[in-house]
């Protein structure tokens, strides 16, 4: 039967559950909710007697006798012994248990120019740093409604704000162990809410090495990896006066201009990001040696003297 086990646990950071449960489904759309295991064994034999006689004497005036006799027996033995066991297990669907699937059909150990676009892949020990810090915090001063209830000539300044991050990211570059030429970046959507699972921010995925499940997606430049439309406003001149009057806009169109200008032609490998995690490493517990072939059947044997009595 199936082990429905996971080999290795691991914590998540961050999940794209939307990819996750599509690319799972297309993987096994079979979504298990219980397992019942049987064991049945029975031996059985019967015994029965059964015997009977009959007979007539007849005489005559001739003197002449006649016996008649029927003599019928039937042996038979029974004797029935069953054991039955029935185990039931509850398989509960978690995050967990579908990314499950999809990381144990990750491509893992690959050099990464030897891969493939359209890969799925499995990157361990990767060291996350914040592309451009202070355009980021800047963001998500904003995403907390730092101007909120501003207005310019009747605009809402944090409305027209909210609508231009709407698609902006979080853009972060990832260090290959052992490797210094080469570089993956990802992106993360920018939600209003917690982007992340577990209560952790972005922060968090800087501390130690993690490991990143995704899609290759080839090298990019990062000119097109982080457009956006707030990018897209800045460089066309699109910004209304009234928004630029904000010193945290202006701010950040000045960090924005220039770290586009240095990097602009800068190329990376490019991650179509499903899941941050980390490997959780637990105690080893010694296996049970597997009972020899002769000591499982006196052990049946045993059984089934039990059962008797």
């Amino acid at each position: 039967m199936k082990d429905y086990s996971i080999d290795k646990c691991f914590n998540i950071y961050y999940l794209n559950l939307s990819k996750v449960y599509e690319i799972s489904m297309m993987i096994n759309n079979t979504i298990v909710t219980s397992i019942q295991r049987e064991k049945n064994n029975s031996f059985k034999t019967s015994k029965s007697t059964k015997a009977s006689l009959g007979g007539t004497i007849q005489t005559d005036s001739k003197y002449l006798a006649s016996i008649k006799s029927v003599i019928e027996s039937n042996k038979a033995s029974e004797n029935t012994s069953s054991s039955k066991i029935i185990e039931s297990l509850d398989i509960k669907t978690t995050k967990s248990i579908l990314l499950n699937k999809i990381k144990a059909k990750c491509i893992n150990g690959k050099k990464i120019n030897d891969l493939n676009e359209g890969d799925l892949i499995k990157i361990d020990n990767i060291q996350l740093s914040i592309f451009d810090k202070d355009t980021l915090r800047q963001m998500l001063l904003l995403k907390r409604d730092a101007l909120k209830g501003m207005k310019v000539e009747g605009l809402d300044i944090n409305n027209i704000v909210n609508s231009i991050i709407k698609d902006y990211s979080y853009i972060l570059i990832g260090q290959i162990e052992n490797d210094n030429k080469n570089k993956i970046i990802i992106k993360i959507p920018f939600e209003i809410e917690n982007e992340f699972e577990n209560n952790y921010n972005v922060d968090d995925l800087l501390l130690g090495k993690v490991s990143l499940i995704g899609i290759y997606k080839n090298k990019n430049k990062i000119s097109d990896i982080t457009n956006n439309t707030l990018n897209y406003f800045i460089t066309n001149g699109g910004i209304t006066k009234d928004i630029k009057n904000s010193k945290i806009i202006q701010s950040n169109i000045q960090t924005t201009e220039n770290k586009a200008k240095k990097t602009n032609n800068d190329e990376y490998h490019y991650i179509d990001i499903i899941a941050i995690i980390q490997d959780i490493n637990f105690k080893e517990e010694p296996k049970e040696k597997p009972l020899p072939w002769y000591r499982k059947i006196l052990n049946f044997l045993k059984g089934q003297r039990n059962n008797e009595k």
